[in-house]
């Protein structure tokens, strides 16, 4: 990482321990992981009735593709995912990632939100002013 964004940016793990979670917050993820399994075994239900003997790895591609869309597009998928979430609401931070599910669950908490595209000029502003008080 350039030093010049060091001053912005906070290298820091949550205080997993500390941080509590809604109640409502759990319930909605947990609905979310069921409604997305039942889309899944869908998925996986016309990928079998499809399957012709000639063309069971291309039905095995297209099942693996599908099944991890309809399950992981749009959710909170992995421990980093949390982290970040739990971070920034820790901190009180804004939230910047292409993750559609990490973004729509910062957004639910009520997380403030950075899009992608303009971090980059908001970092350079940023460092443009860091060098202009030093200067």
């Amino acid at each position: 990482m350039p030093s010049d964004f060091q001053f912005v940016l906070c290298l820091k793990a949550p205080t997993r321990d500390e941080i509590t979670v809604p109640g409502n917050y759990l319930y909605e993820l947990i609905d979310d992981i069921r409604t997305r399994v039942d889309r899944g075994l869908r998925v996986a239900e016309k990928a079998v009735r499809e399957v012709k003997p000639s063309s069971v790895e291309k039905t095995i591609t297209r099942l693996r593709d599908r099944y991890r869309e309809a399950l992981r597009t749009g959710l909170l998928d992995s421990t980093e995912d949390l982290d970040v979430i739990l971070l920034a609401h820790e901190l009180g931070a804004a939230v910047c990632s292409a993750d559609t599910g990490l973004m729509r669950w910062a957004e639910r908490i009520g997380l403030r939100l950075i899009e992608p595209r303009a971090l980059r000029g908001i970092l350079e502003r940023l460092s443009d002013d860091n060098r202009a008080s030093n200067a």
